[in-house]
């Protein structure tokens, strides 16, 4: 499925591509301002737009939403469209990208010795038949500012970066010497958090070899948000634990089913089914492992698959590497 980047930014192109992922860019043309200034309680001012705390967030998310629509009505085929809007906030004020070198200098003269958040709103949309899926998350970063005298501002004005970063400054950039502190996620910042979106862009693949197959008790959770690719084998040992099975280490191959994943929130939902917590590695019964999957046209790729490190003394080896549920067809 093509990925297309809703955005003409450089930096957003960078930080996509560090991660190895496969896109194509097409620009939305929006009027921004206008939109945001639509949004009831808002007010223009010189420099920001004044805008209450609690619709913030919800700003951004709507700016997102609107580049990666504006993409998608000028698409057709099997495509999803990312898109990401960022703004820098501090009280009621919300700061975008300066008009002037002017503007530019004043925007830092407010946010001089003091702390402010950058939100950075990520949407992607793609279509399944006549249903529009949509998925969205907002990110936040808190970044301090020290005291700028105003020689500094000017000479940083000078340099030109100021003009097309929201809340006139580039941390990636010289930008970074203004900054005291950060607490959060730093590419946030730069406009694209990559831990918002890698589970919706990377290509990711499910292999199934117990319950979740195709006729086994458990498919109805993954049914509708998955799509078969193939059957097909990994290396490892089975063993049957009763009520499911588990694949272990070893030199042996397993037999199992290989799956796109369509819904990425389906992961979460995986890893409560399964008892997967990577946050607490000690207490969780099965963990998430790549592995390659080699299909029946002999093609090897990479998949997501669910093993267990201890398997329990009272766990038969499987010797077929088939598993079969009990009272399946």
């Amino acid at each position: 499925m093509r990925l297309i980047l809703a955005s003409a930014s450089a930096r957003r192109h960078q930080i996509l591509e560090s991660a190895g992922v496969s896109f194509e860019t097409m620009a939305a043309d929006l009027n921004e301002e206008g939109m945001l200034l639509d949004i009831p309680g808002s007010t223009r001012t010189k420099t920001a737009i004044l805008l209450p705390a609690s619709h913030q967030t919800d700003a951004a998310l709507l700016l997102a939403r609107e580049k990666a629509s504006a993409v998608l009505n000028t698409l057709a085929g099997d495509v999803r469209v990312l898109a990401a809007d960022t703004i820098v906030v501090q009280n009621n004020a919300l700061y975008g990208k300066p008009e002037n070198s002017e503007m530019a200098h004043a925007m830092l003269r407010e946010l001089s010795g003091k702390a402010h958040t950058v939100i950075t709103a990520h949407a992607m949309l793609r279509r399944e038949g006549d249903r529009l899926i949509t998925l969205e998350k907002a990110v936040s970063t808190v970044v301090r500012f020290r005291d700028l005298s105003d020689d500094e501002i000017r000479r940083y004005v000078a340099t030109g970066e100021p003009l097309d970063k929201a809340g006139a400054y580039a941390i990636q950039g010289i930008g970074a010497s203004l900054i005291s502190s950060i607490q959060g996620d730093y590419l946030n910042v730069i406009g694209l958090s990559l831990n918002a979106v890698l589970d919706w862009i990377r290509p990711t693949r499910l292999f199934a070899y117990g319950t979740l197959m195709r006729k086994m008790s458990a498919h109805s959770l993954i049914a509708g948000r998955v799509r078969f690719i193939d059957t097909g084998t990994i290396t490892g040992l089975l063993y049957d634990l009763g009520e499911y099975p588990a694949a272990g280490e070893g030199q042996g191959i397993i037999h199992g089913e290989l799956y796109e994943v369509i819904d990425p929130r389906l992961w979460d939902e995986l890893d409560r089914y399964e008892d997967c917590n990577s946050d607490e590695p000690e207490k969780t019964l099965y963990r998430r492992k790549t592995v390659s999957v080699k299909t029946t046209a002999y093609e090897s790729v990479e998949a997501m698959t669910y093993m267990m490190d201890a398997i329990p003394e009272t766990g038969a080896l499987n010797q077929s590497g088939y598993y079969q549920e009990e009272g399946a067809e």
